[in-house]
């Protein structure tokens, strides 16, 4: 506002009464400003973006910390090995729900198999992998 102010006072020897009304000119002159505002953040927090990705990978701070990194092999291994221990129907069941993406009816049809079988063979084996 105050910005608009001091471009009014220092503009008002440009104002033309016969091309609008003092309200009008005015307001274009707020808009325009608030215009600018808005550009002129937008362009700065797309500069900080550009910044902070090129910093993270010029930069070792920015790098995973490596304690969360072991973190998720390990869980990763744990996961691994206990599908392992299920039953070909019920790891090939879950593989194709939670690492292939696949609902259960289409799982059904894959295998060719009754959709309550496939449902019975995931309940199962989540009930095995919880222990």
């Amino acid at each position: 506002m105050q910005e608009v102010l001091v471009q009014i006072w220092q503009k008002a020897h440009l104002y033309e009464p016969t091309k609008g009304k003092p309200l009008t000119w005015v307001t274009t002159m707020a808009r325009n400003r608030a215009i600018d505002r808005i550009r002129a953040k937008q362009r700065r927090s797309r500069l900080n973006d550009d910044f902070e990705s090129e910093s993270r990978t010029a930069q070792p701070e920015f790098v995973d910390d490596t304690s969360d990194v072991l973190i998720a092999k390990e869980s990763d291994a744990a996961v691994q090995s206990a599908v392992l221990e299920l039953t070909p129907e019920q790891r090939e069941a879950i593989q194709m729900a939670y690492f292939g993406g696949l609902t259960q009816s289409e799982i059904a049809e894959r295998l060719n198999e009754p959709l309550g079988t496939v449902k019975a063979r995931i309940r199962a084996a989540c009930k095995d992998l919880s222990r």
